[in-house]
């Protein structure tokens, strides 16, 4: 696995996600079941809750859309992130139905000390779980799930359990 992971878990009936959740299959840095997204613009919060260019989360997708009109993404994903640094830039503004899904980080730690280490951290994968399956309980439009550094096929196996009862 290199320093950077990214997987994803997504809904959609019978599919490559169903069977990871029947226990067959791995998905270490795959992509799994992305019908063809036309464009979407992922964004990576820092442990300020904003943008590294300094807009908030929900500010930086409304200008996205505005200065791209009919060319705007299809939908937004929050990448390389854990959630204790897009949780709190989350409300209930409209912007937050552009927002899919995430692909955190595994880790708490910022990214700075993660990139100083010599080792990716894996964090907690059954913490990351619930802290998905939270996410999705308050916004249930959001299909797409994964993770970035430090993930691998024990933070999906622990995400495709926790989501299972939500998704299907």
């Amino acid at each position: 696995m290199g320093l950077c992971t990214t997987n994803y878990l997504r809904r959609q009936g019978t599919s490559l996600t169903e069977s990871f959740l029947r226990g067959s299959g791995s998905v270490q840095s795959d992509l799994l079941s992305l019908e063809n997204p036309k464009s979407p613009h992922d964004l990576t919060l820092d442990s300020t809750h904003r943008l590294k260019s300094g807009p908030i989360l929900g500010e930086a997708i409304t200008e996205i859309d505005a200065q791209t009109g009919l060319d705007a993404p299809d939908y937004y994903l929050v990448n390389c992130s854990h959630p204790l640094e897009y949780e709190p830039a989350l409300d209930d503004g409209a912007w937050t139905r552009r927002l899919r899904g995430v692909r955190p980080n595994a880790s708490k730690m910022e990214k700075i000390a993660l990139c100083k280490l010599d080792h990716l951290e894996d964090g907690n994968p059954v913490e990351l779980a619930t802290q998905l399956s939270d996410l999705h309980a308050r916004y249930p439009h959001m299909d797409i799930f994964g993770g970035c550094c430090g993930t691998g096929d024990e933070h999906l196996r622990e995400i495709a359990k926790a989501l299972r009862p939500s998704l299907y």
